[in-house]
């Protein structure tokens, strides 16, 4: 989850109107991987560029789901931390596949090949059951 605190917020909220707050600082409080979404948006007839950054692989499918010609998905970004990437800390790498699908203990498995060529799954060391077609979906 990310959070953050009043302290951190920027008076530049005002500029973007009612319902939007502008943070300086937040603050990732999890052990577990997030996205970074890069998405092409229309705004006023122009294609503006944005970036959002996403919790779980729940979110990203409802992201990816409403893809339309007025909001397209260009890239995704995984920040995985040490236990999941077998690295010394957190790194961010450009999604090329992501594959989710129920373990085989039932549990939710994502898999994610990133530009390097590696495989991260979560969780780690994660396998899914292939002869488990409900919930097996290829996102990426």
């Amino acid at each position: 989850m990310f959070v953050t605190h009043e302290s951190w917020s920027s008076n530049a909220s005002a500029l973007l109107g009612e319902g939007h707050t502008c943070m300086r600082i937040v603050e990732w409080q999890s052990c577990y991987h997030f996205y970074q979404v890069i998405v092409e948006e229309k705004q006023n007839e122009k294609m503006i560029a944005r970036q959002y950054f996403l919790t779980d692989v729940d979110v990203l499918e409802d992201v990816l789901e409403k893809q339309s010609e007025d909001f397209k998905v260009t890239g995704v970004l995984l920040m995985s931390p040490a236990w999941m990437n077998g690295g010394g800390g957190w790194a961010m790498n450009k999604v090329l596949s992501l594959i989710v699908g129920r373990g085989e203990e039932g549990g939710k498995v994502s898999m994610h090949k990133v530009a390097e060529g590696v495989v991260y799954t979560s969780p780690a060391g994660g396998k899914i059951d292939t002869l488990e077609e409900e919930g097996f979906k290829v996102l990426i």
